[in-house]
């Protein structure tokens, strides 16, 4: 058997897969979950050598499984995106990896947008000046940490701390460059710009290459050996390669990836290098984020449609609300629920920027109609998304392949395919992020002559979710309301 070995490091765990290239499906996997440290609110981080040694265990596993009956034909890596990780002349880091939904950093981000003046307007860039932004939490270090500053080299993020542990070139691939606030998308290098405003040497950040790339070869990971040299393959960007991984990778196809969980987003690939334009970004509603990010292959843009607090928004009701995930409580909610379009409680889902709302209570309102009114709104924001992304995308948007946590819950896509009256897809293996990197990399060390073609074998649909019409009559009125 051929595989390939996928360190697939996220927002709460890193899981290690081996994934058999001849299909694409997961021969054996071992995850560890990290805590998420969070010493203030709004700051959200990880200890990056945690990160690292997790993945060190979870690679001990896989290889004992194997034990020495595949071929293991390369490495590679999906991981979050946006982080900052700040890094010693050693490689070492100084401090934890900030994450990018990390939000200490507004007034460094409006301190970053007044040092760039007129130079402001027509960046390139991603949210340079939003608090999510990896340069305005570089910033904010410097400000508030001088002994992390003072003792670091490096401002880059967990892509090249890992490259770093596995003593290779700090390289960057497009995708995550792309989400690192200080990447001009439409050039297609580092802008210059924003690292003189920020006070970034460009000479401390590597080069970037697409995500099929090989940039080493090992015999080791940490303390694991393997039995022969492997190529390590970059990988990229979680969201984008979970695009890939959902079998959406031409723009001419009409199908989008929908990438569940905490943030839900719709991702596509135009075949033109290509940014949102200032009209985009400003006309985007609360809770919405407009991202473009290089895309895995030459001369191409993965675009991005989100909202901030989808799954977000039920992990805080079940947290608050429930007392937590016990037992068969997930169950027990959606079997006491109908989503018929009834209902007096409303939500407005935006709790990322202190927007949200909940209306429509009163004292016989229960936590199952809450709850409904929760599934609802993210599900109107949802076919919003989902209408954006036709708008820009060249191509229709008739059908969704759905990634992620939220993907195994039935009842919620069918829901989203009856409330946009579009077929959902699931795939067989749904660790889309994990498989994306796989296909990705089988095509780097030139096991498959295309994408196309690595796709083709890698990638499979399990099951459909056809819309209910009844169901779409019954949320009409409401949802055209809502997208306006």
């Amino acid at each position: 058997m051929d595989v390939v070995l996928i360190a697939d490091f996220g927002s709460s765990n890193v899981r290690v897969h081996a994934i058999d290239v001849a299909d694409g499906h997961i021969v054996t996997q071992h995850s560890m979950k990290y805590p998420i440290l969070s010493p203030q609110s709004g700051y959200f981080e990880h200890d990056p050598e945690q990160m690292w040694q997790y993945s060190v265990a979870c690679m001990r596993g896989v290889l004992d499984d194997l034990n020495g009956s595949v071929h293991i034909h390369a490495l590679s890596f999906s991981h979050i995106g946006s982080s900052l990780v700040p890094m010693d002349a050693q490689g070492r880091a100084t401090y934890n990896c900030i994450l990018g939904m990390d939000s200490r950093a507004g007034i460094e981000g409006e301190e970053l947008r007044q040092r760039m003046g007129d130079r402001a307007d027509g960046l390139n860039t991603s949210f340079t000046f939003a608090d999510l932004s990896p340069m305005a939490k570089t910033l904010y270090l410097r400000k508030h940490m001088p002994q992390v500053a003072a003792d670091s080299c490096y401002y880059v993020s967990i892509q090249q701390y890992i490259l770093s542990c596995l003593g290779l070139d700090m390289s960057w691939d497009a995708t995550e460059a792309g989400s690192h606030s200080c990447f001009d998308n439409l050039r297609r290098q580092w802008s210059l710009d924003v690292l003189e405003a920020a006070q970034i040497n460009p000479s401390t950040l590597g080069r970037v290459v697409l995500s099929h790339e090989i940039v080493g070869t090992i015999t080791h990971y940490g303390d694991v050996a393997f039995s022969h040299p492997v190529p390590v393959v970059i990988g990229g960007h979680d969201a984008v390669m979970g695009t890939i991984g959902m079998g959406v990778f031409d723009e001419m196809d009409d199908a989008v990836a929908e990438v569940t969980g905490s943030v839900d987003v719709f991702c596509f690939l135009m075949n033109e290098i290509f940014c949102y334009s200032a009209e985009q970004l400003s006309s985007a509603r609360d809770g919405a984020l407009l991202m473009c990010e290089p895309g895995p292959l030459k001369d191409t843009t993965m675009c991005l449609c989100g909202l901030k607090t989808a799954g977000a928004v039920i992990e805080w009701f079940l947290r608050e609300m429930c007392g937590g995930m016990k037992g068969d409580l997930f169950a027990d909610l959606w079997g006491n629920i109908r989503l018929d379009g009834k209902g007096r409680v409303s939500v407005h889902p935006n709790f990322a920027d202190a927007a949200g709302g909940i209306t429509g209570l009163d004292i016989s309102v229960t936590k199952y109609d809450v709850f409904k009114a929760c599934i609802e709104a993210i599900t109107y924001e949802i076919c919003y998304l989902l209408q954006s992304s036709q708008t820009i995308k060249h191509g229709p948007c008739a059908r969704v392949r759905i990634g992620g946590g939220h993907a195994n819950a039935d009842r919620w896509v069918q829901f989203r395919a009856d409330l946009s009256g579009r077929t959902y897809e699931r795939m067989s293996n749904n660790e889309a992020s994990a498989l994306g990197t796989a296909v990705l990399a089988a095509y780097g060390v030139g096991l498959y002559p295309s994408i196309g073609d690595a796709v083709a074998s890698m990638v499979r649909i399990k099951d459909c979710f056809v819309p209910n019409p009844e169901v779409h009559e019954a949320y009409r009125e409401k949802l055209q309301r809502i997208l306006g």
